[in-house]
């Protein structure tokens, strides 16, 4: 892929930190159900100490998530912010793939399978959560999917071998498949921002309009067409509240000698 624009990224980033709060809470929720099921199926130890590292990672996005919506605007680069979030989902899905240990510290294959549906469900959130951001995609499939089909790899069986195959197979077209739809999110975010830099542009021209009608070329000064929408709107204003309206104009005696003497600029 070929190098991103800086606002691109800034607003991939900007996008991207605002899937944090689902993927706090939906994190927080599939681990406590994965934990109770889990309970009375492999030793407490790994299933407290798997929970401690999750919930430690997910406060760790939580602080980095409250320090993007506070600082995102204060000179820190999008690029270094989207390096922290990719960073933290890698060491977060890691440890979720870490879940696949169960095939290995039990026997009962319907919990294999179990594992298995979790984690595939759970990374396919990733889809829909980050499909403006290819790399936050793969940063959630590759380091929890190849930890899962290393698991079902190592249990030997031919059943566990063939899902470790048809995982791999489809973990490969989810990324193909995201990699199009990513290219086309970036490019309506650039078409995006350049319609609203030529939508700035025209309001500029449209004022700069505006002022050339209502100012005397030679002088600066604002013409009659201002005075007749100035008038106006203060006639409005004082029948509007009752008040009384003033006029005052003032003619200076001998002006065209000056103008002749010191010219019609300086006049």
């Amino acid at each position: 892929m070929k190098e991103t624009p800086a606002h691109v990224v800034a607003e991939q980033v900007r996008l991207t930190y605002a899937q944090t709060q689902k993927i706090l809470i939906g994190g927080l929720l599939s681990s406590v159900l994965f934990c109770a099921i889990m309970w009375d199926q492999v030793p407490h130890t790994y299933v407290r100490s798997w929970f401690i590292l999750i919930a430690f990672l997910l406060v760790l996005r939580g602080c980095f998530y409250l320090a993007f919506v506070k600082h995102q605007n204060k000179g820190l680069p999008p690029q270094l912010w989207n390096w922290i979030y990719l960073t933290t989902t890698v060491a977060f899905s890691a440890t979720m793939g870490s879940a696949s240990m169960v095939i290995h510290l039990t026997d009962d294959i319907t919990y294999h399978f179990i594992v298995v549906a979790w984690l595939v469900g759970y990374s396919g959130l990733a889809v829909s959560s980050y499909s403006m951001n290819f790399w936050a995609v793969a940063a959630v499939f590759i380091p929890m999917l190849s930890l899962l089909i290393i698991s079902l790899a190592l249990a030997g069986t031919t059943t566990h071998l063939l899902s470790a195959v048809a995982l791999t197979f489809w973990s490969t077209m989810v990324l193909i498949t995201m990699l199009p739809v990513s290219r086309s999110i970036i490019k309506a975010i650039t078409l995006n921002h350049r319609l609203r830099l030529e939508v700035e542009e025209r309001k500029k021209l449209a004022q700069q309009l505006r002022e050339l009608s209502i100012k005397d070329g030679l002088t600066g000064l604002f013409n009659r067409r201002h005075f007749d929408d100035i008038y106006g709107n203060e006639l409005k204003r004082a029948q509007r509240l009752g008040t009384e309206l003033s006029l005052m104009m003032i003619d200076i005696d001998c002006f065209k000698q000056f103008n002749d003497t010191h010219g019609h600029r300086a006049g």
